[in-house]
């Protein structure tokens, strides 16, 4: 088992109030900006016990199994319409927006990118691959990642409109769920490589794999209720370490420079049956969660009946059009669409804030107040669906 932990120092060189990734045995050299992952082999969970006493550590948590929110549907391949727009770009109002995203980095955790697709022309790219490997090869043999990217910066394809922030012109591309899916550790440290390369924004659209984590237990012989009283455990775990983490990126308190991260709410709901509530890390302290609405035929908007409940916002989330990897365009289903949409809103509202910031010191809260004042009430829905109301470009 491997162990991943926080500390918060206060290093001699560095600025107050940075937080310390750390655990003894890695030799990877650490990021800057106060941020190093490092991971601690513990096959015995005894250091795990001792860590989780210790006064100076904020957190640690067994490194366990992570997962793709999956979309809920894909539709076949198709080819851009010329002089059409995506349905979610106007629901957002980034058609009509009179910023692009000029100036904000953003940052993707996810299956890699198509770089070679036609929406991503002139977009210089720092990527890393946290799966094993090459460490630059992001290549996305998934489709996952490149549809969500093209969502937030996508160009024009075809002549057809998919991104909300076209304007961006620099992106990070963490390449973090490979064949063999993905880890804490992984999502731990690409999260603090891309708030060493300072983006701005960062959109995630993954989940703890509970069942993979318990079933683990199982085949070590463990019975089925004392496994999942374990992964229980450990669940609780990686929970307090999202949410140290992610309130750490957040910038809370303004000591050093915010990051602001949007994380997809999650499918495991089934209306009118039953609803699920936001799972983590979507529900981590400094992370704003999406749930997804669709179009019905007579232009209002309904809950996609997978999004899950308790998201503190809602974006277009159902046939929504953008890059396959590959070429040409697809459809895709899922709050991993809508968290990509939130993302590119971000971005636009960032615009401003990162023109003006001093260097290092990008207020990521004062673009999340901008989102809450200027949501789209929809009347007729449970807040506990779709939370403050479609999030809307300035």
């Amino acid at each position: 088992m491997k162990i991943v932990v926080l500390k918060r120092t206060i290093p001699s060189n560095a600025t107050r109030g940075m937080l310390l990734v750390s655990a003894r045995g890695s030799d990877e050299e650490a990021p800057s900006r106060g941020i190093q992952i490092e991971v601690r082999d513990d096959p015995t969970g005894k250091d795990l016990s001792d860590l989780q006493r210790d006064p100076d550590v904020q957190a640690a948590a067994p490194s366990i199994p992570m997962r793709l929110i999956r979309p809920a549907k894909i539709g076949d391949p198709v080819l851009g319409a010329p002089g059409e727009i995506a349905w979610g770009v106007r629901a957002v109002g980034a058609d009509t927006s009179p910023r692009t995203g000029k100036g904000v980095k953003v940052a993707v955790l996810d299956t890699g990118i198509d770089r070679k697709h036609p929406a991503f022309e002139g977009i210089k790219f720092t990527v890393k691959n946290f799966t094993g490997g090459v460490p630059d090869d992001v290549q996305d043999i998934d489709g996952h990642g490149t549809h969500c990217a093209a969502t937030i910066f996508g160009r024009n394809v075809d002549g057809m409109r998919i991104g909300i922030a076209p304007g961006v012109t620099e992106a990070v591309i963490a390449k973090v769920v490979g064949e063999e899916g993905s880890t804490l550790e992984e999502i731990a440290k690409a999260t603090a490589w891309a708030y060493a390369e300072e983006a701005h924004i960062l959109s995630i659209s993954l989940g703890i794999d509970f069942d993979s984590h318990r079933d683990s237990f199982i085949k070590q012989g463990i019975p089925s209720p004392q496994a999942t009283s374990l992964a229980l455990s450990d669940y609780g775990a990686c929970l307090r370490l999202f949410d140290r983490l992610f309130d750490f990126m957040a910038d809370r308190y303004h000591i050093y420079r915010g990051m602001l991260v949007v994380a997809a709410a999650g499918n495991e709901s089934s209306r009118p049956h039953y609803r699920v509530k936001v799972a983590p890390p979507a529900d981590a302290h400094g992370i704003i969660s999406v749930g997804a609405v669709c179009r019905k035929e007579d232009g209002t908007y309904a809950v996609a009946d997978f999004s899950n409940q308790g998201p503190q916002f809602c974006a277009p989330g159902v046939g929504i059009l953008s890059a396959r990897s590959g070429g040409g365009l697809e459809s895709r289903d899922g709050t991993s669409m809508a968290a990509p949409h939130a993302a590119g809103v971000a971005a636009l509202w960032a615009e401003a804030k990162v023109a003006t910031a001093s260097p290092g010191r990008f207020r990521s809260d004062l673009v999340l107040r901008d989102i809450e004042d200027s949501v789209k009430k929809i009347d007729g829905f449970d807040p506990d669906d779709i939370g403050a109301g479609l999030v809307q470009a300035p």
